[in-house]
């Protein structure tokens, strides 16, 4: 099957279009003003704590408090496909390293500062909805710090690669957190998931460092654009052609593909 890729960036607005076999089957839009917020990571303050609801609200510096439900501060696969997309994964039990099976009120207190990220975008007069469980999509892996599971997608089907596949997560897999393994890492060798990896960590230290030096409520951490988003989880090597036609554009992706994929 022939894929393609096509870029358009106009002003204001980003438009990819996604062919197999010349035939139309995706198209995704990013407006310059008011774009998604959803995987982005911030320094929030508690501002109430609700045990009747167990949850609370937490400013993060948007018009509206983000949602935080003690669910959220569990699961590490709470609305994980609102960050990587629909992608189903099965998750190993491991060790736990979340915050305990307690009430809210024993995890949380107003005042307090946190980092949250966004798993769904504000709606009408509701603000976003966040976790503590911080996720971070790289090409070949999802790191998730304070966890302690190795999970793999389950669009990897064949058991042979699966083993492989949970066997090197499992080998590699830092003392303080868990690894997702994606689709595409299907058939990569165990080389370029470490690469990946060695980026995810230095990512998740950069954002300790800046969440360190920065007074809440702050953004920390961007999620990454339309097209850079797409370079890291759609193109791979089943992709025969990429055309974009912008300068900048065509910039952006040579620069995102040194970074996951040189």
């Amino acid at each position: 099957m022939y894929k393609e890729i096509v870029v358009n960036v106009a002003p204001g607005e980003t438009r990819i279009a996604i062919l197999e076999d010349h035939q139309l089957v995706e198209i995704m839009t990013e407006r310059g003003e008011g774009g998604r917020i959803v995987g982005d990571i911030y320094k929030g303050v508690v501002g109430a704590v609700l045990p009747g609801m167990q949850a609370a609200f937490v400013d993060i510096g948007l018009e509206k408090s983000a949602f935080l439900h003690v669910s959220d501060m569990r699961d590490i696969t709470a609305d994980f496909s609102e960050l990587i997309g629909d992608e189903p994964i099965e998750v190993e039990e491991g060790q736990r390293m979340a915050s305990p099976n307690a009430p809210i009120q024993d995890l949380l207190q107003k005042g307090q500062e946190i980092l949250a990220q966004v798993t769904k975008e504000p709606i009408s007069t509701k603000g976003p909805r966040v976790t503590t469980q911080i996720s971070l999509p790289g090409r070949f892996l999802v790191l998730v710090p304070f966890a302690g599971s190795v999970g793999v997608s389950r669009k990897i089907e064949k058991s042979p690669e699966r083993d492989r596949l949970k066997e090197i997560a499992r080998e590699i897999r830092p003392p303080w957190g868990g690894l997702i393994v994606r689709t595409a890492a299907d058939g990569v060798s165990k080389r370029q998931i470490k690469r990946d990896l060695k980026y995810l960590v230095r990512m998740w230290k950069k954002i300790n460092n800046k969440a360190e030096s920065r007074r809440a409520p702050a953004l920390i951490q961007r999620e990454m654009g339309l097209t850079s988003g797409l370079v890291r989880d759609v193109f791979t090597t089943d992709v025969d052609r990429l055309v974009v036609d912008s300068r900048s554009g065509y910039r952006e992706i040579t620069g995102d593909l040194r970074n996951v994929a040189p």
